[in-house]
C-alpha cells in the first residue's frame, strides 16, 4: 500500500472516530436534559403538595405564601415546558395554576382582602378558558365548585 492509501484510511478512521464521539455525546447530552427535567418537574409537584398541605392546614399567611411561591414555579415550568416535558404539559400546568390562583383566592377571600381575592378569581378563570375541557368554568360559582371538587378527591 502507498503512502498516500496510508493517510486516507487514517483520515477516514479518525474522522469515524470524531463522528462517533460528537453522535455519542449528543445522544448522551439528550438523556441528561431529560433526566434533569424530569427532576425539576418531581421538585415542582413535591412543592405543589406543599402549598395544598399549607392551603388545607395552615394560616391564610402561611398558605398565601406557598401558593404564591408554586405559582412562581408554575410560570417557570411554563415556560420552559416543552419537547422536553414528561409529564408536566402545558395543560397540566395550566390546569395546576388554576388551582392554584382560585385556591388563592379563597385564602385571600378569608383573610379579608376582597380586592385580592378577585383578581386571584379573574386569573384563574383566565387560565380555565384557555382549556377546552375547562370552558364551562366561566363564572366564579363554577370556579369554585371544581376547586372542591379536586380538593375533596385529594384529601381521600
Amino acid at each position: 500500500m502507498s503512502k498516500k492509501a496510508y493517510i486516507i484510511a487514517s483520515g477516514c478512521f479518525l474522522v469515524g472516530i470524531l463522528l462517533g464521539v460528537v453522535a455519542s455525546t449528543a445522544y448522551w447530552g439528550k438523556q441528561t436534559v431529560q433526566g434533569l427535567a424530569l427532576i425539576k418537574e418531581m421538585e415542582i409537584a413535591r412543592y405543589g403538595e406543599r402549598a395544598f398541605a399549607a392551603y388545607q392546614n395552615e394560616s391564610p399567611q402561611v398558605a398565601i405564601y406557598a401558593l404564591s411561591q408554586y405559582l412562581d414555579l408554575l410560570a417557570e415550568a411554563e415556560a420552559l415546558a416543552g419537547d422536553q416535558a414528561v409529564f408536566m404539559t402545558k395543560n397540566n400546568i395550566n390546569f395546576d395554576a388554576m388551582l392554584a390562583h382560585a385556591r388563592l383566592a379563597k385564602v385571600y377571600s378569608a383573610a379579608g382582602q376582597s380586592d385580592r381575592s378577585t383578581e386571584q378569581v379573574a386569573k384563574a378563570l383566565e387560565r380555565a378558558s384557555r382549556d377546552q375541557r375547562r370552558e364551562r368554568i366561566t363564572n366564579e360559582t363554577m370556579l369554585m365548585e371544581t376547586v372542591a371538587q379536586v380538593d375533596k378527591a385529594a384529601t381521600k
